[in-house]
């Protein structure tokens, strides 16, 4: 037998396998990466009883990791680090009246994992100041009782995101020019007056966030003090007393020469107080909602938004109706997208699905409560392209399910996850034949 050809492929395989391990260090997210070997780690109270002690003990790079319990604390945070909690509700940070709970006077630092809360409700106090940081993620924090829950004093490129921020005079408040700042995911609620603010700066992204029940406005742009070339997008406005102004949810649009957007790609946001009509019947208001400086979302959605990663892709839905459930099957060549959901009584329910095409090719079959259904119960939407398929379906009250099948374009195993299995393989296939012959 000629043994150039096995290694010929022997090489190849060992380049897969090689290429496959980079693509799977590469493809940690950012914030994972964060996450990943830390130089040192301290726990409170094993190494420290305070917390910030602890932060005065590491150095750039550390994680300070805390046990749950309740920490009477302020915290100053001026070198590059990840602070996290046990537990969201049982790892609390509570400060004394008047003060802020945690600044952050540093770049790149992470603060995960607790309860925020004052001393005393509303006083002059931050839950947490980023006092001109850049690339800091605040993540996954429940923070009440604040003037402000999360402030953003200056600096830009920092992550704002799976918050529950609620019971603050403000939510999220944005000033000294802080630019290029992700809100995302954040359940922003029950704040004294507004639940966002966004002041002097500019290029924010707000997306995908609830901000329910507010005692002002769900957002303000304010007329005194600017911000501009903002990207407010797929939110849920729900229930705020004055929605959004412009100035939330009417919303005070910025005067000035550069707009903010509020919708893009023929989608926008979800507003509750919306009385547009929907006759195309694609969960998209036919008329847009005016703002009271006159600026609108063009493609105001007729139901909640929300998004879920399946295999690392996004699949986006707008509905009237409860999701309670979705989950992705593959079985050989097939893959299933399958829902549960609920819709109230009196009422007829829609689900608007945006499904990538990367991970599940045409044609499609969509089933409800079992059963294959065809137009009109099922559509394909005008806004379909070569990367996404938009379906709408609509449905009488009560528990459903619905089962979107296609070509599965994503394997069980992601193709790196091959060939870190095949790779070795080969190459002991390779050593076995050697020693044989």
């Amino acid at each position: 037998m000629n043994p150039k050809p096995l290694k010929l492929l022997i090489v190849a395989a060992s380049l897969i396998f090689l290429m496959s391990l980079a693509f799977k260090i590469t493809c940690l997210s950012w914030e994972e990466s964060k996450y990943t070997d830390p130089a040192r780690k301290i726990v409170v109270p094993d190494d420290f009883t305070k917390i910030q002690n602890a932060i005065d003990n590491a150095t750039p790079g550390d994680t300070v990791y805390v046990r749950a319990g309740v920490y009477t604390e302020r915290l100053l945070i001026n070198k590059s680090i990840l602070l996290m909690g046990e537990n969201n509700a049982t790892t609390v940070i509570e400060s004394s009246q008047h003060e802020d709970t945690i600044t952050v006077m540093a770049d790149n630092v992470t603060v995960s994992g607790f309860t925020v809360k004052s001393g005393e409700n509303f006083t002059l106090s931050y839950g947490i100041r980023l006092s001109n940081s850049h690339n800091t993620t605040i993540s996954d924090n429940i923070i009440t009782g604040h003037f402000e829950g999360v402030g953003l004093v200056g600096g830009s490129s920092n992550l704002i995101q799976y918050n529950l921020i609620t019971k603050n005079r403000y939510g999220i408040f944005t000033s000294n020019f802080s630019t290029n700042n992700v809100i995302f995911h954040n359940l922003v609620s029950e704040s004294i007056w507004n639940g966002i603010e966004l002041n002097w700066g500019g290029g924010n992204i707000v997306y995908a966030n609830n901000i329910v029940n507010n005692t002002a406005y769900g957002l303000e742009i304010p007329v005194y003090a600017p911000s501009l070339n903002n990207i407010i997008l797929h939110n849920d406005f729900v229930n705020n007393v004055h929605t959004v102004i412009e100035g939330a949810q009417i919303v005070y649009q910025a005067y000035g020469p550069s707009p903010n957007f509020w919708d893009n790609d023929g989608e926008g946001n979800y507003w509750s107080d919306y009385m547009g009509k929907d006759e195309d019947h694609d969960g998209i208001g036919d008329s847009p909602h005016v703002t009271m400086y006159g600026t609108a979302d063009h493609y105001p959605l007729m139901g909640d938004f929300s998004d879920i990663m399946i295999r690392g892709f996004c699949v986006t839905m707008v509905s009237n109706s409860l999701i309670t459930g979705s989950d992705l099957r593959l079985n050989g060549t097939k893959a299933t997208l399958s829902m549960s959901i609920f819709q109230k009584a009196n009422s007829t329910g829609f689900c608007r699905v945006s499904l990538p095409k990367a991970l599940m090719a045409d044609p499609y079959e969509v089933r409800f409560d079992g059963v294959v259904i065809t137009y009109p119960q099922v559509r394909e939407l005008p806004c379909s392209n070569r990367i996404y398929e938009c379906l709408y379906v609509d449905y009488p009250p009560g528990d459903h399910s619905i089962e979107i099948s296609g070509i599965a374009v994503v394997s069980e195993f992601p193709m790196p996850m091959v060939f870190v299995f095949f790779g070795p393989a080969v190459i002991l296939a390779f050593m076995l034949y050697r020693r044989r012959h």
